[in-house]
């Protein structure tokens, strides 16, 4: 199953409404000219004989010119056709240029620069990188400032620390056109900081992008019950993608976000216990994540309290083994009486 999001379906909208705004001006245009001649012409024929007033200069200028308009269209009516053929083929290729997106091509006068190092690298890594980024905006003789986010979007979201954005601010004009400006940042960070990955885009597009939790221009989704299919299919795609003319940036959508802990509890050892696997599942999240308890007030915030067990007590697999659970009775336990504990190595990344 393919899913154009938001940002298609917005080109489309903002065409349809582009197209409606275009009719209602011409029904307003056309509505007028009826009213200013026609219906006059018809009136002085319905109320012919009544005392009317002499018209004036104007009004008789216009009814001389319409008559005598009237007079060589009804006798050679194939003017008509003539004079259709250039407005139609204008509005041809009116039609085929103009801009359809949801928003209209503009320089705003900065952009934010998105950049992902290859999944597990260090902070200290990834800052590293950054400081060579960073310099290739500093010789960048348009850059006027810019800040750098890690582990944060621009829209508010967190993330791993190897992932982050530059939000970047251009002199003012005169200089160039913003388009070259990170296509030549994008080339330099490609050629001198080999692992990271990045992507440009402009002010407002990036900020609705994550916003609506889309951030790419155009987003295909693919769905399937196989996750080792879902994840070939994602790759072919992505790779079909890049044959199209026009295309700058392709990403596959798999991120590995590293290894994972499958805890997989036995129904039969948690009946015996006097559990289930939800209230299982419940303290483990609880311990492990922590709960918020209660709120307290920082001026005008209410700051949430989580209570949860030390880091000393989850440290290591053998720690959540040995985690102790409360059954219905009161009696304790430990995790590993009742569950499996699998490591699960490579597990793409996903974002709910």
């Amino acid at each position: 199953m393919i899913f154009l999001p938001l940002a298609f379906l917005s080109g489309v909208t903002g065409a349809f409404f582009k197209a409606l705004s275009v009719t209602m001006a011409s029904s307003l245009v056309v509505s007028f000219l009826i009213a200013y001649l026609i219906l006059p012409v018809l009136a002085g024929r319905a109320f012919r004989g009544a005392d009317e007033e002499a018209p004036g200069v104007f009004a008789q200028f216009t009814d001389n010119t319409y008559r005598g308009l009237m007079r060589v269209v009804l006798t050679a009516p194939w003017i008509v056709v003539l004079l259709a053929i250039p407005i139609l083929v204008g509005g041809y290729f009116a039609q085929r240029n103009v801009g359809s997106g949801f928003m209209p091509t503009m320089d705003e006068g900065g952009f934010i620069l998105d950049y992902v190092a290859p999944p597990g690298t260090s902070l200290a890594e990834t800052d590293r990188r950054l400081r060579q980024v960073e310099q290739i905006l500093l010789e960048t003789p348009e850059v006027d400032t810019y800040s750098r986010r890690t582990g944060l979007q621009l829209g508010g979201g967190l993330s791993e620390a190897n992932n982050g954005d530059f939000f970047v601010r251009l002199k003012p004009m005169p200089r160039r056109p913003i388009e070259e400006i990170t296509t030549e940042v994008r080339d330099k960070i490609d050629q001198s900081v080999p692992g990271l990955t990045v992507e440009t885009a402009q002010l407002m597009e990036d900020l609705i992008g994550d916003l609506t939790a889309v951030p790419q221009p155009i987003e295909i989704q693919l769905y399937a019950d196989d996750e080792q299919l879902l994840q070939q299919t994602a790759v072919k795609v992505a790779a079909e993608i890049e044959k199209i003319n026009g295309v700058v940036e392709v990403k596959d959508g798999i991120v590995l976000a590293g290894d994972a802990l499958q805890v997989e509890v036995d129904r039969a050892k948690a009946q015996l216990e006097g559990m289930d696997p939800d209230t299982i599942t419940r303290q483990i999240s609880d311990s492990m994540s922590g709960v918020v308890t209660t709120q307290i007030q920082r001026n005008p915030k209410l700051i949430g309290v989580r209570v949860w067990l030390p880091p000393a007590t989850r440290k290591t697999v053998a720690d959540l083994q040995n985690l102790t659970l409360r059954a219905p009775d009161g009696h304790l336990f430990p995790l590993h009486r009742v569950a499996t504990i699998q490591t699960v190595t490579g597990q793409p990344e996903i974002t709910a």
